[in-house]
């Protein structure tokens, strides 16, 4: 009798064992994937805001349209001089060195070629960011 409840007892035991590296295992699997996950997220969300700070720079950079069209504006400067120091600012903090050519054209010549140029760069790495 004593032999057979240290059979089963033995028996438990190796299924307590077994149930707790199989939940084991199953726990690491399930924190690698949430691991891979948040490393996801945070690639996604870096793509969100390089895109959002190439949106802020094509806003500024469409201040005086947007103001003179009477549409409500997202920024609020005093004046146009404002609005191209904060773009300078916001071009500067992206470190794209194409933006910083057209946007030393626009200060330089000030016609609406560079303007234009400058609009369909931003979109395109508006584009680019969030692919």
């Amino acid at each position: 009798m004593k032999s057979k409840i240290s059979v089963i007892l033995v028996i438990l035991v190796i299924v307590i064992l077994g149930a707790g590296v199989y939940l084991f295992m199953s726990l690491q699997t399930a924190n690698e994937k949430i691991q891979t996950l948040e490393n996801e997220k945070a690639a996604l969300q870096a793509k969100i805001d390089k895109g959002l700070a190439y949106a802020e720079v094509f806003d500024v950079l469409m201040w005086s349209g947007w103001k003179a069209s009477g549409l409500t504006l997202r920024f609020q400067f005093d004046n146009d001089v404002d609005a191209l120091v904060d773009l300078e600012s916001r071009i500067k903090s992206l470190n794209d060195t194409e933006l910083e050519k057209y946007q030393k054209e626009i200060k330089k010549m000030g016609d609406d070629t560079s303007v234009v140029k400058a609009m369909d760069y931003l979109l395109g790495a508006i584009e680019k960011s969030l692919k």
